[in-house]
């Protein structure tokens, strides 16, 4: 198997993780090979940039979810008198069976519509961007990672991931051990490793609780490697990006709500909003006044916990027409996503290093920057297999 690779997709797994107390095997791997911190691009669109190297500045997308269509007039009515009723609210375990068997409906009938904590009357009117798509497909970009790779390489991503479907192995550890099979039949095998993330987001970055479990995968990962090195090899492990404490929450659903009825705007006629966790998208309807537009910046920067984003001409009207930040720290919440309160969270416009994800090669690479973009990290891995 001389010259085979397994890249591990350690979800929101930071450099500094690595310490030699915490995590004493990857700190040993750290000293043999060089790591580096990997850099995304702001957004939530990662594995674009991984499989394609396009990040939302080159062709890539931004957020997970945007907006398919403008909604109905009859759809805007009925939004109107479920929050007048607030249906959701009031009737809440209704809400979440109907949730289930709805997203159970889509599956079966292979419909790719967003959920999650969506309004109901709102669902079918966004879309998937990056998981509209299979982005295993090698001609998805031309000219990506995956076109060039593919002519030479065979790839396997039965152990990969996607936002809009379930992996047929859940346990992250089972999926570790069985991607040495899949270079039976493969040059490359992609495996996602996800409780990096989900546990990040649970008990935050730094808590005793997660420091813990990074002391429990590094033993995992140190019994993995043995195995894997006695077939020869290649690891690569990759942090797509990291985590950082969730330090308040702040209701920007409801400041919003309350800021656009002051200037006579009213939801579900004259705009509607998208959260993600630090992000909040507004999109207008109707018109909105100049003089309104100004106003409602100033007010949105006059606050501490978020900022208006100028947006750049590559970030198009279906990520919302005025776009507010929450500053590092602060977790926009409820959202559109979450179900609880969280302790960690990503996806900040930081240049924080804890904000960042890791890369660490143990074969020799062609020479890098201590910081990497991530979308040049798999063509730069490639280069040096």
């Amino acid at each position: 198997m001389d010259g085979k690779t397994i890249i591990i997709l350690l979800d929101a797994f930071r450099e500094n993780y690595i310490h030699k107390d915490r995590t004493p095997f990857l700190y040993s791997l750290k000293q043999k090979h060089k790591t580096s911190i990997v850099k995304p691009e702001f957004g939530f669109c990662e594995r674009t940039e991984i499989l394609h190297n396009r990040g939302p500045s080159n062709g890539g997308f931004f957020t997970a979810i945007a907006l398919k269509k403008k909604p109905s007039d009859i759809r805007l009515l009925l939004g109107s008198v479920l929050l007048k009723l607030k249906i959701e609210n009031k009737f809440i375990f209704v809400n979440k069976v109907f949730r289930k068997l709805l997203a159970l409906f889509f599956r079966v009938l292979n419909l790719k519509i967003p959920i999650y904590r969506i309004p109901l009357s709102e669902i079918g009117i966004w879309k998937f961007t990056e998981d509209e798509f299979d982005l295993t497909d090698t001609k998805f970009f031309s000219g990506g990672f995956l076109d060039l790779i593919s002519k030479s390489k065979k790839i396997s991503f039965k152990h990969f991931t996607s936002l809009n479907s379930k992996m047929e192995v859940k346990d992250d550890f089972e999926r570790l051990s069985l991607s040495i099979l899949e270079l039976a039949t493969n040059d490359i095998a992609f495996v996602y490793f996800g409780l990096t993330d989900w546990l990040g987001h649970l008990y935050g970055p730094n808590s005793k609780e997660f420091n813990s479990f990074l002391t429990k995968l590094d033993r995992k990962l140190e019994d993995w490697y043995l195995e894997v090195k006695k077939k020869k090899i290649n690891v690569v492990l990759l942090g797509d990006h990291g985590m950082m404490d969730v330090e308040h929450n702040f209701n920007i659903i409801s400041f919003l709500l309350t800021l656009l009825k002051s200037k006579g705007y009213k939801y579900n006629t004259d705009y509607i909003l998208f959260t993600d966790s630090t992000i909040c998208r507004i999109y207008f309807l109707n018109s909105i006044k100049p003089e309104d537009d100004i106003n409602i910046r100033s007010f949105i920067n006059s606050e501490t916990d978020f900022k208006v984003w100028d947006k750049p001409d590559y970030i198009g009207q279906e990520y919302g027409d005025l776009i507010v930040l929450a500053k590092p720290g602060i977790l926009f919440y409820p959202n559109n996503f979450n179900t609880s309160e969280l302790k960690g969270m990503h996806g900040y416009m930081s240049d924080n290093v804890d904000n960042k994800g890791m890369l660490l090669c143990d074969f020799d690479i062609k020479p890098y920057e201590k910081e990497i973009e991530l979308k040049d990290v798999t063509q730069h891995i490639i280069k040096s297999l």
